[in-house]
């Protein structure tokens, strides 16, 4: 039987070059580059998150903020339900450090991007 291992919203090539290409100059050219997901729950499935008609489905998130630590840096963002306290999408992190992706949930340091950027992705929810 196969078991649900997470649910994230997977972007759309161009929300995912649009990302790299505003952002590229904030990146340090060692970093590597992820810029593709927004993660909604791990272990759990969309029934179990009363989302049970969402999987596939296109959705608009929101790009609000930066937050940089010397590990990642990631993009708060908006637009739909996460488990995380602070919804983002990792945009690159400092892998040859150390960095995982996860890291981005503990940067603190958080800055009001001068306008919101409009990204899109589908839902998708993966099995084991």
């Amino acid at each position: 039987m196969k078991s649900i291992t997470r649910v994230y919203i997977q972007l759309d090539v161009n929300s995912k070059v649009k990302l790299i290409e505003y952002f590229k100059s904030q990146i340090p050219s060692h970093w590597t580059v992820y810029a593709d997901h927004m993660t909604v729950v791990y272990g759990k499935s969309l029934i179990e998150i009363d989302r049970q008609n969402d999987n596939g489905k296109l959705v608009s998130l929101t790009a609000t903020h930066i937050g940089k630590s010397n590990m990642a840096i990631a993009i708060r963002v908006n637009g739909y339900y996460s488990k995380n306290e602070l919804p983002h999408i990792t945009l690159a992190v400092n892998d040859k450090e150390g960095g995982k992706q996860l890291m981005s949930n503990e940067i603190k340091d958080w800055v009001k991007l001068d306008h919101e950027i409009l990204i899109y992705g589908h839902v998708i929810e993966l099995y084991k």
